[in-house]
């Protein structure tokens, strides 16, 4: 089982961090964090053995306004681009140039430019098509080629054009995709549609156990648990909201906020809670129940009142890849069928827990169980339905 770092803001030495304790295993780096310069710095100076990837993110340049950031400096960047902007030799330029700078990088695959598709029969799952073939035509370095997908969330919910995207993607020659979902609300959440969950597995069932391709799917966090027991080969995550699920919050101009509430990722609990649930579990005598077995938590054990403990932004981090590493372990299994009912049966203790919990915390609607409802309704939807 395979953590990626979701590169981002704020890394400082988290990454490296990360690597020493063996919580990751590669990352995704990201453009509109880091100067060129820097980017190409960065790569360099990992381990040989650790997977380093880019996402190009041109869809970016389809935003009407993004927030002042590195992107802009990067050769793949353009402004305020429509399907309309997307001529052939437009695409072929976007291509061309993209596979030429990732060329020169320190990188492990080569991953495809393209845009989120927000309608599996609109325009600009067109040009993400167009993208695709493009790529494919052009290429011809030694490295490996993932392509792209970025996909709404919404659109998974079609159901019918789902298995006709899977038509069309399992009849391309390359070693793998890159996965992206991009989640319908802006706020962190477990939560999915349950159709669009059981799409998703669909998905990925179908190109990385069915089909036999790489799938790296980013900005995964606790769903990896399910992403992993269909196959997935790595899911990517990072150190806040953002970087942990994919939206377009992160792109677009800052507006006034507050600071975010500290969280702590449970393994027992398949979540990640606020730090202030945590202190009201560990008056009730149970936060042993919760606990996630990482190096981090001696601090949580020994403490009379969790909510006073330190809990900086690099340790929550680092934590945090423990955590997805040990949930990514649970869906074991010699066979798709045992790395499912793995599943449901973490899936099922963690309801079981949540009901223990019930008199001790008002947990919010974020942090409680709703989001493991979702997931045994996609997933045995899922089931069913590949008869697996």
């Amino acid at each position: 089982m395979t953590i990626f770092a979701q590169h981002g803001w704020g890394k400082g030495d988290k990454i490296e961090s990360g690597i020493n304790n063996g919580s990751i295993s590669g990352v995704i780096a990201s453009p509109c964090n880091e100067t060129p310069t820097n980017l190409e710095n960065f790569l360099a100076g990992l381990p040989p053995d650790f997977e380093r990837l880019v996402d190009p993110q041109l869809y970016i340049s389809t935003l009407p306004e993004r927030r002042n950031n590195q992107f802009r400096k990067y050769p793949q960047s353009c402004r305020n681009l429509t399907p309309a902007s997307f001529s052939p030799a437009e695409i072929q330029r976007l291509v061309s140039t993209t596979l030429d700078w990732q060329s020169h990088l320190d990188v492990t695959a080569i991953v495809s430019p393209t845009v989120v598709i927000d309608d599996l029969a609109g325009q600009w799952a067109l040009v993400a098509s167009m993208f695709a073939q493009e790529t494919i035509a052009r290429y011809d370095q030694e490295k490996p080629l993932l392509l792209s997908l970025v996909v709404d969330e919404a659109a998974l919910r079609q159901e019918r054009l789902v298995h006709q995207w899977l038509d069309e993607l399992t009849g391309f020659d390359v070693d793998g995709f890159y996965l992206v979902v991009k989640r319908t609300s802006d706020s962190y959440s477990q939560r999915y549609e349950p159709q669009a969950l059981t799409s998703l597995l669909h998905l990925c069932y179908s190109l990385a156990e069915l089909n036999q391709y790489r799938v790296i799917a980013g900005y995964t966090d606790m769903a990896t648990l399910l992403m992993h027991a269909v196959g997935v080969e790595a899911t990517g995550s990072g150190w806040y909201g953002t970087l942990r699920q994919f939206s377009d919050r992160r792109f677009l101009p800052a507006t006034p906020s507050r600071r975010a509430r500290d969280r702590y990722s449970s393994v027992p609990l398949l979540n990640s809670i606020l730090i202030t649930e945590l202190d009201s579990i560990h008056a009730g005598g149970l936060i042993a129940d919760v606990l996630s077995g990482t190096a981090y938590d001696a601090r949580f054990l020994g403490a009379n009142n969790p909510e006073n403990v330190a809990w900086p932004q690099d340790e929550a981090a680092l934590h945090h890849w423990c955590v997805l590493e040990a949930i990514a372990g649970l869906a074991a299994g010699n066979s798709s069928s045992a790395r499912l009912d793995a599943v449901r049966g973490a899936i099922l203790q963690a309801q079981f827990l949540y009901t223990r919990l019930a008199n001790l915390v008002p947990f919010s609607t974020e942090t409680g169980a709703n989001h493991l409802d979702d997931w045994l309704e996609g997933l045995d939807r899922f089931r069913t339905e590949a008869a697996v």
